[in-house]
């Protein structure tokens, strides 16, 4: 059976998702994708946000 992943591993999972979203926004040369790349990055970093304040 794999290890249980804690908060804080799982935190630091959707920030790094985070990252890679922005990343992938800096590379896009459509606007409208960047866009969407930053809001999905927002969204990773409001996830684990809310791990934290747990």
């Amino acid at each position: 059976m794999p290890d249980k992943e804690t908060a804080q591993q799982r935190r630091e999972r959707y920030l790094q998702h985070a990252r890679e979203a922005d990343e992938l926004a800096g590379h896009s040369r459509d606007p409208q994708i960047a866009a969407s790349f930053r809001s999905i990055a927002r969204s990773w970093e409001r996830l684990a946000r809310e791990l934290r304040e747990k």
